[in-house]
């Protein structure tokens, strides 16, 4: 038996065959009502995605969207008094129809913050720790509506 072969079954695993695992909408339906991965099993595993998060993540995940709809009031307030939407595509959105910037604003928000939070595990360019950036997106969001607050209360001054 060869060296390499002879070690993988000494360590108690046989990592000779091909992953056996199967994916389907089954397994995400399942693995979503049968919630059972709180921490990865092997050092090969570290960095994956896990069924149950640490509470924080819920947390933070909560004040990105909360913030987010401040962020919403506070710049149609700032846009009824004559300010103008730097980002094109919010600014396209926004010409287009109120409820689909509202809409489309949240879900990419959302979809971020779901994304974030699945990955949290991992690490950024192998560095940076993705559940970093979670709440560093906290910590601009809070910048930016500080931001908006100055900017109404300037607008009301003048």
């Amino acid at each position: 038996m060869p060296t390499a072969t002879r070690l993988s079954l000494v360590e108690g695993r046989d990592r000779r065959r091909a992953d056996r695992r199967h994916y389907s909408w089954r397994t995400l339906v399942y693995g979503a009502l049968y919630r059972r991965r709180r921490q990865v099993r092997r050092v090969d595993d570290q960095g994956g995605v896990l069924d149950v998060y640490d509470a924080s993540f819920m947390y933070l995940s909560v004040a990105v969207i909360l913030l987010s709809c401040f962020d919403i009031i506070f710049t149609l307030r700032l846009l009824g008094q004559g300010a103008t939407e730097v980002n094109p595509v919010m600014a396209w959105l926004l010409a287009r129809d109120l409820r689909l910037f509202i809409n489309v604003k949240l879900f990419l928000t959302s979809f971020g913050v779901a994304m974030l939070v699945a990955f949290s595990g991992l690490r950024l360019f192998r560095r940076i720790p993705i559940a970093h950036l979670l709440r560093g997106v906290v910590v601009m969001y809070l910048a930016l509506i500080g931001w908006e607050l100055y900017l109404l209360h300037q607008v009301a001054m003048a």
